[in-house]
């Protein structure tokens, strides 16, 4: 009799815990909301700063490009 309620016990303890790690959201969890929101800040930031390399790479090789094709008409 004894085992058996501490079995039920048991089982409902192990779906509680279950349940508080599966759904932190029930649980108001703003501190985690802000460090969501701010990585994705900086990813956000990170590829608009990989977006300007890459137009300015592809700018020089074009001025690059450009620049050989007339030092070749030249000579």
């Amino acid at each position: 009799m004894l085992t058996t309620i501490l079995l039920a016990v048991l089982a409902v303890v192990a779906v509680g815990a279950a349940g508080f790690a599966l759904v932190p959201s029930a649980l108001g969890n703003t501190r985690a909301d802000k460090r969501l929101k701010a990585y994705q800040g900086d990813i956000r930031t990170t590829r608009r700063e990989l977006d300007v390399n890459r137009t300015r790479d592809a700018r020089r090789k074009t001025v690059q490009q450009a620049l050989k094709a007339q030092t070749d008409e030249l000579n």
